[in-house]
């Protein structure tokens, strides 16, 4: 990175010895340093130089009441009336060379005063143009950063008058001098602790290349996943959200969309164990946003992505993003595709007791899954007004897979060296999901202290997957049979939600924020089985075969206040109320649920600052875990001969209430110990189906409560000039006390999770990542996790700043193996499930289009606003 001045700029106000020492700074603390040492004006180019040059005259005629409008025109000077504003100007911006200039900053400046009359940006053939200005003497001031300023002569503009400039001629980049002395990594920590969240910077991160948003989300403190189910601080009930908008989908939905969505999407992980009062209820153990790459540049730019990975099976993902922005409008969208296959493992030992003594049997299974993901994004905003925008955004994400599944299951006697029994299957699949959305949204701004928000969202998914099983049976003297089972299942969903957000401040430092939202969504799902005869014909199995339709009405209010006490301390109290109405009906059994309740949600945070290197702060949050219509639908999904799922439509929802406290020093040290104590906890639970042939089904049920406590420290700083560090350890200790079935269980453990982060960076083009990540045995319900651990890779070189590489190899040793026990009753099994998580990788992206960032238009409270992180 690169510092830009004009001759001079410099003299007799920074000294060698100061230039360098700021190679020792992070870029916040070496700018701060800059503009105290020398007053100097200190802007950035393109998010990789900055510009030093002189601080100009402020400017203090314009009417402070659009000071933070999201326009690029600026406002009208005082006592300046639109309506007879009448004239107009026009010209062209030219480098010395006389080539135009696009997106150069035009200002329209008053000769009498110098102050802002408009401001406008050129277009690609560096053509601008004015108009509506009132007769008067003025001048143009054409600026661009890191190339200078250059002003017209001035000039005179009467009523009804256009005027033509003549060509301005701005000094080229060549012509400047470049502070090549001072190099400042513009690089953000991994993790940054906020008001109420963590959030984590994986833009820059070479560890994911080619993978997708579930590979990147193990880099994130505290997050884990588990057969695709996603946990955090060891605690299951996350809700995943994307751009600060729900996947209203349950858990294994929600894994296979990310599954299909790239990680070089991914600019941030955004953990909120303890959300405020504005965020839903639901999700007993937080919200983890996943924030994407958003583009700032103005005209048009794009950003070509390729990724191949390959572990035992190849995969592909091919990705364009593109924007277009210019002057009240900015278009935005992407297109991911994917191609994929996975393979994967499968062993299993099963103890039984039972009336004729002991049954055991051992199952092995292979996994072979190709899939192909198509995944698009599409949006425009538009500033009707400097204070009223409106916007929309369209997403699309659709997948298709093929399952080629065998199981060997063996029947023996411990002792014996041969089975007694076997059964082979054969299960072939093909799976469909198709997911589309509409979004659309308003903001309005009635002053810079008040403004109004709507969303409404529309969402529908659907899903097929159909199966064809294969099974043989034999037994010692030879005898077999063979059985054929084919079974389709499909699902729908559909979901329609609304909100209106207000936000005021009603003193410096000070904020309200109240809002409604409401929200229905109905689902319908439908699994059929069928058994051939011996006839070939094919005939319905009734005790296998399900349809299940679902309601849900939630309407929600809230209110938040943000406060501060002193220049120290910050606050923030909030309450929701959500009523939730849902029902639902098994067509085939005409079993029905009906349920209605409204409860109360508060929350508070309190931050104080010891000093400048100390901060303390305390949360607390209920939350809500509502079961979804999957665990409501009493239907048996087999996945095996031997092994089934079940819902129960009796569930009630968990509540879960947090404590937490936090202490940062430096902004580099960052420590927590929290308790949750979630009542009417509910989770899934394998026990013995038929005790004579082994078979094994996993069910939900409602228990008594569920306590965890919770210790965390996180750790960044460079250790040396090219080593950065970044270490987690978060340690759990859960307990779980609660009859099921006709026995007692009484389980607690105390479980540590490891994360640390190497990055190493050798120049500006390259850098090395170096991840490890340790998680010890876990708990569940009857159940043991085993440990595991796993080492990652990556590189990335920097050819350009538009061509970048990267690549590396995750879990190097192979060690990430999914393992443990069962362990309920007269039920005793182990599992062993290795997936293909040794993979090597490598991306290519290639950046192409404009340059110029739009300025950012800052709020008068967007310091507070960022410290509370919502």
């Amino acid at each position: 990175m690169n510092f830009l001045y004009e001759d001079g700029t410099l003299d007799g106000l920074i000294n060698k010895k100061a230039i360098d020492s700021l190679g020792k700074l992070s870029l916040t603390d070496a700018i701060d340093f800059l503009r105290k040492r020398s007053g100097l004006e200190i802007r950035s180019v393109d998010g990789q130089n900055f510009s030093i040059s002189k601080k100009k005259k402020e400017y203090t005629g314009y009417n402070p009441k659009d000071n933070n409008n999201n326009s690029t025109h600026s406002s009208l000077p005082m006592g300046q009336d639109v309506h007879n504003a009448i004239g107009e100007v026009y010209g062209k911006i030219l480098t010395e060379s006389l080539k135009p200039l696009g997106f150069i900053t035009i200002t329209l400046r008053n000769v009498v005063d110098n102050t802002i009359v408009k401001v406008d940006i050129t277009d690609e053939s560096g053509m601008y143009q004015l108009a509506k200005i009132s007769p008067g003497e003025y001048y143009i001031e054409a600026s661009m950063v890191g190339m200078g300023t250059s002003k017209s002569e001035p000039f005179v503009l009467v009523e009804k008058g256009p005027v033509q400039i003549p060509d301005i001629l701005i000094k080229e980049i060549s012509k400047f001098n470049v502070l090549e002395e001072v190099v400042v990594t513009a690089k953000k920590p991994l993790v940054e602790r906020k008001i109420d969240r963590t959030v984590v910077n994986v833009e820059n991160t070479s560890l994911a290349a080619g993978g997708t948003i579930n590979d990147i989300l193990k880099i994130a403190p505290g997050v884990s996943m588990d057969d695709g189910k996603i946990s955090l601080r060891g605690k299951k009930g996350v809700i995943v959200m994307i751009d600060d908008r729900r996947m209203n989908l349950s858990p294994s939905d929600v894994a296979r969309m990310l599954e299909n969505m790239p990680a070089e999407q991914v600019r941030q992980i955004e953990l909120i164990t303890n959300p405020s009062a504005k965020y839903d209820a639901e999700g007993g153990a937080g919200i983890i946003n996943i924030v994407t790459r958003k583009n700032l540049d103005t005209g048009f730019s794009a950003t070509l992505v390729s990724g191949f990975r390959i572990g035992t099976e190849p995969k592909f993902n091919e990705g364009v993003n593109m924007n277009f922005r210019k002057n009240r409008m900015n278009i935005f969208g992407n297109y991911n595709y994917s191609n994929n296959r996975n393979d994967s493992e499968y062993i299993s030992d099963k103890n039984i007791e039972n009336q004729e003594g002991q049954l055991f049997y051992n199952q092995t299974g292979n996994t072979l899954v190709r899939r192909i993901g198509n995944n698009a994004r599409a949006g425009m905003d538009y500033h009707l007004t400097d204070n009223h925008t409106i916007g929309f955004l369209l997403t699309m994400n659709g997948g298709r897979s093929l399952t080629n599944e065998t199981q060997d299951i063996n029947y023996k006697d411990r002792s014996a060296s041969v089975a007694d029994s076997t059964v082979k299957s054969n299960n072939h699949g093909r799976t469909t999901f198709d997911t589309y959305s509409v979004n659309l949204n308003s903001r309005h701004k009635f002053s810079d202290k008040d403004e109004l928000f709507f969303n409404a969202d529309y969402l529908t998914y659907s899903a097929q997957d159909p199966n064809t099983y294969n099974n043989l049976y034999s037994n010692s003297s030879g005898e077999s049979e063979e059985e054929n089972v084919f079974n389709n299942s499909s699902s729908s969903i559909k979901l329609i939600t609304a909100k209106i957000d207000y936000s005021k401040e009603l003193a410096p430092g000070s904020r309200f924020d109240a809002g409604i939202k409401t929200s229905f969504s109905s689902s319908s799902s439908d699994i059929r089985f069928e058994s051939e005869a011996e006839n070939g014909q094919l005939i319905i199995d009734p005790l296998r075969t399900n349809a299940f339709d679902y309601e849900e009405y939630i309407n929600s209010v809230y209110i938040n206040y943000y406060g501060k006490l002193g220049k120290n301390t910050e606050w923030q109290l909030g309450l929701r109320g959500e009523n939730t109405k849902y029902n639902g009906v098994s067509l085939t059994t005409g079993e029905k649920i009906n349920r209605s309740y409204f409860q109360l949600f508060p929350s508070f945070f309190l931050l104080h600052r010891l000093n400048e290197a100390n901060e303390l702060g305390f949360s607390y949050g209920r939350r809500i875990g509502r079961p979804d219509y999957a665990d409501l639908n009493p239907f048996i999904d087999y996945s095996s001969p031997l092994f089934f799922t079940q819902g129960n439509p009796t569930l009630l929802p968990e509540t879960t209430d947090n404590l937490e406290i936090n202490y940062t020093f430096a902004k580099k040290l960052n420590t927590s110990v929290g308790f949750s104590r979630t009542n009417n906890y509910f989770n899934y639970f394998t026990s013995i189906s038929d005790p004579e042939t082994g078979a094994t089904k996993q069910t939900v049920e409602n228990f008594k409560h569920y306590d965890s406590w919770f210790a965390g420290v996180n750790y960044g700083d460079d250790l040396f000039k090219w080593w950065n560090v970044n270490g987690n350890v978060n340690v759990y200790h859960n307990r779980f006390q609660a009859p099921i079935l006709e026995y007692f269980v009484d389980m607690k453990m105390t479980s540590v999770d490891v994360n640390i982060l190497n990055t190493f960076k050798l120049n500006d083009k390259i850098s090395f990542d170096l991840l490890g990540l340790y998680r010890s045995p876990k708990l569940g319900i009857a159940r043991r996790i085993d440990s595991r651990y796993s080492v990652d890779f990556g590189a990335r070189y920097r050819f350009s700043e538009r061509f970048l590489i990267r690549g590396g190899v995750t879990d190097i040793f192979y060690t990430d193996i999914n393992k443990g026990t069962n362990n309920l009753g007269n039920l005793y099994s182990t599992y062993y499930n290795r997936n293909e998580n040794r993979r090597f990788n490598i991306s290519l992206s290639y950046r192409f289009g404009g340059k110029l960032s739009a300025p950012k238009k800052k709020q008068s409270n967007e310091d507070e606003v960022d410290r509370i992180g919502n």
